[in-house]
């Protein structure tokens, strides 16, 4: 606070800013909200601009307001433009924000007290990965993705909340996933509220919100096999070594496999 204090007197001293008695500029800014699929995807092309390769570009912004324990509305000065923004790879309650709407289990004032604490009015950095069909952007949030993912590690391992064995993770989150890789082209797995584990290997991260997995069962184990001795067997006659045409679908067995 007195570093503030004495900011503000020295800039009354030298007549900086708001203090020059000059006229403030006129900002229009722009509320996108309630877009829906369609206009959620037209902004989003406008979001990846300047995008290499699987990466999106860096947005500098300040975090408006905390709707959530991981939704926000963040501001971008550089466009002018607020945007609704979730983060990705989150799982939290959603409150009731508008009328008839039915807030989520546990969706408990303090999670989102954890947020606003840490990053409402924060200049931060994102990375636009998609969009959602009610027209809201996921995506990576500099600031945000340390402090809450370790929360929500540590309500995973103290099982509260949605965590608990009488609050598991919503099924609508379940059926949200799975609409978004529908939209995406891949190949979703369909919910299931049964217990368990399942063994896999991570293959690939295409981003923040889209992972590949391959099962890592005695089943699918026993599939590659045979789908390794056909190919082999495909290319046993071969003295010089199988050479592949272009466009032609092969499998490979890697160096650290």
């Amino acid at each position: 606070m007195m570093e503030l204090q004495a900011a503000e007197r020295s800039a009354k001293e030298r007549g900086l800013g708001l203090h020059s008695g000059k006229e403030a500029p006129t900002t229009k800014v722009v509320e996108l909200s309630r877009l829906g699929e369609a206009k959620g995807r037209y902004y989003l092309s406008f979001l990846h601009r300047g995008t290499q390769g699987n990466r999106p570009p860096v947005w500098r912004g300040v975090v408006d307001v905390v709707l959530g324990g991981g939704s926000f509305r963040v501001y971008i000065p550089k466009e002018h433009f607020q945007i609704p923004f979730k983060l990705a790879g989150i799982v939290a309650p959603s409150s009731a924000m508008h009328p008839g709407e039915i807030a989520d289990p546990f969706a408990t004032e303090e999670w989102k007290d954890f947020s606003i604490l840490h990053l409402q009015q924060r200049e931060v950095e994102i990375q636009v990965d998609t969009s959602d069909r009610a027209g809201n952007f996921i995506g990576n949030l500099n600031l945000a993705a340390s402090l809450l993912h370790a929360a929500e590690r540590s309500a995973k391992a103290a099982q509260l909340n949605i965590w608990s064995a009488e609050g598991r993770v919503p099924a609508r989150q379940s059926r949200f996933d799975v609409q978004n890789a529908a939209a995406s082209g891949g190949d979703a797995i369909q919910p299931t509220m049964e217990e368990g584990w399942v063994p896999v290997v991570l293959a690939d991260v295409a981003d923040s919100t889209t992972v590949y997995l391959q099962r890592n069962t005695p089943e699918a184990l026993e599939a590659m096999e045979l789908v390794n001795a056909s190919i082999q067997q495909a290319v046993s006659g071969t003295t010089t070594g199988f050479v592949p045409s272009k466009g032609e679908l092969v499998c490979a067995l890697f160096r650290d496999d």
